[in-house]
């Protein structure tokens, strides 16, 4: 129980979230916390509305939903799609939404006046001319990418391998074993498959990051190609001069 003060909202919060415990320096009271706001952008539309490309959610009363808990917590969702086509959220924030969605066009940039934006594209090209903190900055991306895919890989393995461990033991040897075998054969096939359709995609994204928009021809060979040879595109993209040596052999 908490008595009557100005800093009802901060007081309610506080013990709950970790983020404001952080935010406010050991020994200070409750009117130095700091808002904890999360910002998520999302390269998708997670919700069917097609009028509205920015979402706020705060804590509010689940019946009188005018009722909010203050100010202090507070969870940002952009959808960069929607709102690149809505040009929503007021001049800065869509000037943000251009530079994340169209920041490899130069016409489309050009069109930007934010000075923000213009420095944060003036950093790209700095970056871009300077070869060693490009490779630096690939190598971080492909790192990144490739965490993720094997953890992805890591956890539908096991789910999968667990459902095929829980289904051997109710059934028949004879069963058990043809299902397994079966089972086997269809995880080895799914997880090949998805592998070779997540280098793909990893090659796609680092080649137009490095040489601009691909042609129809680039993204067929990169459908048709193997394992193998995408791995090989890969290693070669870290010091090929264009996307012709990249590809070439």
């Amino acid at each position: 129980m908490t008595k009557r003060d100005s800093g009802d909202g901060e007081i309610a919060l506080y013990p709950k979230c970790p983020t404001a415990i952080r935010a406010s320096p050991q020994g200070d009271d409750y009117a130095t916390l700091k808002p904890a706001i999360a910002i998520h952008l999302l390269d998708f539309a997670l919700f069917e509305d097609e009028d509205q490309g920015i979402w706020c959610f705060e804590l509010r009363d689940r019946e009188q939903h005018e009722v909010r808990l203050g100010q202090e917590l507070q969870f940002n969702l952009i959808e960069l799609p929607k709102a690149d086509r809505l040009g929503a959220g007021g001049p800065a924030l869509a000037a943000w939404v251009a530079f994340l969605k169209h920041w490899q066009e130069e016409q489309r940039m050009s069109e930007i006046n934010y000075p923000p934006v213009k420095e944060a594209m003036d950093r790209i090209r700095d970056m871009s001319d300077d070869t060693l903190a490009w490779h630096e900055a690939t190598r971080r991306m492909i790192a990144i990418m490739d965490e993720k895919q094997f953890r992805k890989e890591a956890i539908e393995e096991g789910l999968a391998e667990g459902r095929a461990e829980g289904r051997a033991e109710g059934r028949a040897e004879g069963r058990a074993e043809g299902r397994a075998a079966g089972l086997a054969e269809g995880q080895a096939e799914g997880l090949a498959q998805g592998t070779l359709a997540g280098q793909t995609r990893l090659l796609e994204r680092l080649l137009t990051a490095r040489f601009g928009p691909l042609d129809a021809a680039t993204h067929a060979r990169l459908q048709h190609a193997s394992l193998s040879e995408l791995e090989q595109w890969t290693d070669r993209l870290l010091d090929a001069p264009d996307l012709h040596s990249v590809l070439q052999g």
